[in-house]
């Protein structure tokens, strides 16, 4: 992630994003270059969408205690909704409790972003596959309990 300073109109600065994978470029303008502006931004349009916990998306790798996996609740809180601490301390105890129909929305929100991930990848790596995989191929798979 870094930051451009632009002099187009209003707007004073582009906040640039790239994931290192696939090289693909997410960008913000801002008028006013505040921490509380880019986490607003990062926070609503990366972290939800993107199916990894906060730590992976930090530091590239998966956590070594990774609690928020573990519990399998961490994705069903809508994290973007909470803005005080009450609405904090509720969802943190919901989580908590791990109730079942959590785990079952947070296991369909993982499924459905991994296969339109692979459904992208798919299309745009189509080109350099010789032929279609068969039943008999050997490939690599991550997670496959999810």
């Amino acid at each position: 992630m870094d930051v451009v300073h632009i002099n187009s109109g209003r707007w004073k600065y582009m906040v640039v994003a790239r994931d290192n994978f696939s090289g693909w470029p997410e960008t913000v303008e801002l008028v006013k270059l505040t921490a509380k502006a880019v986490a607003e931004w990062f926070t609503s349009e990366w972290i939800g969408r993107t199916g990894f916990s906060p730590f992976e998306l930090q530091f590239g790798q998966l956590p070594v205690l990774p609690i928020d996996i573990e519990t399998k609740t961490f994705l069903a809180i809508e994290w973007h909704k909470i803005s005080t601490t009450e609405e904090l301390l509720e969802a943190r105890a919901k989580q908590s409790e791990g109730k079942e129909e959590m785990r079952r929305k947070a296991a369909e929100k993982l499924k459905r972003s991994k296969e339109d991930l692979m459904k992208y990848w798919d299309r745009r790596m189509a080109h350099q596959l010789r032929s279609p995989f068969t039943e008999e191929d050997l490939v690599l798979v991550y997670k496959e309990e999810i």
